[in-house]
């Protein structure tokens, strides 16, 4: 037998109403945020799990930029060293030039004159490269230490001597180099040959290092995509999956708001019948 006002009929229709619209609202304010779980509520182990990868991604983020950062500082070392390669072999071609008879006395001094200047701006560019104050190619006692990782594992670690970088004139063994005898610049030429194959041995340093870096880039970036995408996967909105269910708690609000409405319209018409 149906009831003209039947307030448990009139409760659950307003349940389900309510419902529908926490549905609705839900989604939109999924599409609205881009986010799956906005809070915890939404889904607390999954909020956690996405907490963590955030913070791994991050992490991964500033060892790749730790990384980069490494390579520009053997881009300094690797620009004076070439500076200073090219000074040695100057320096050289002036020996050579002072070794011939072809040249007198006076001649030889004055290369003797250009040699030791180029030999104190070799001096000068190896005290002039530095980072944050650091003097890169003064051999300094010190392990440059890059952290490339997001832990603190050894594995997570570069290091770079810069004892091996000690490129002042003294280091490289020709801050006595004489230009103003054919005896002298013919040892000079031995002590300059010795001091390019320091810079050449150098520069292959400092290029296998940063193969090295460029390695551990490429990981980061793979590793770094690749729990984002997880990332993703667990925290954001799937936006085509959120605007289908969007629609139809708006379609379903709209019948039972109808529906609702219809009943209440009837109940009216039946207690004014009964007047």
């Amino acid at each position: 037998m149906s009831r003209i006002n039947d307030s448990s009929q009139t409760l659950k229709a307003r349940n389900a109403m309510s419902q529908t619209r926490q549905k609705m609202e839900k989604t939109s304010g999924q599409l609205a945020s881009g986010k799956r779980i906005r809070n915890a509520g939404d889904d607390a182990a999954g909020l956690s799990i996405a907490t963590n990868m955030r913070s791994e991604v991050l992490t991964k983020r500033q060892a790749t930029r730790n990384a980069n950062d490494s390579i520009s500082i053997m881009h300094v070392m690797e620009g004076g060293i070439r500076s200073i390669n090219n000074l040695i072999i100057r320096v050289r071609e002036l020996a050579v030039q002072s070794a011939s008879d072809t040249v007198s006395n006076q001649e030889r001094a004055y290369l003797h004159e250009e040699a030791n200047e180029l030999i104190d701006e070799i001096s000068r560019i190896s005290k002039v490269n530095q980072h944050n104050s650091q003097s890169l190619m003064q051999g300094a006692n010190k392990k440059l230490e890059i952290q490339v990782g997001d832990d603190n594992n050894s594995s997570s670690k570069l290091e770079f001597d810069l004892k091996d970088m000690a490129h002042t004139a003294y280091a490289l063994g020709i801050y006595d180099v004489s230009l103003d005898t054919k005896h002298h610049a013919n040892i000079s030429m031995y002590k300059l040959d010795s001091a390019l194959r320091e810079t050449g041995k150098s520069l292959a340093k400092i290029g296998s290092f940063q193969s090295q870096v460029q390695h551990a880039i490429n990981g980061l970036e793979t590793s770094t995509l690749n729990v984002d995408d997880a990332r993703s996967r667990i925290e954001d909105a799937d936006v085509a999956k959120s605007s289908s269910e969007n629609i139809k708690a708006k379609i379903k609000l709209q019948n039972q708001l109808a529906v609702h409405s219809t009943s209440q319209d009837r109940i009216a018409a039946y207690l004014k019948l009964l007047d």
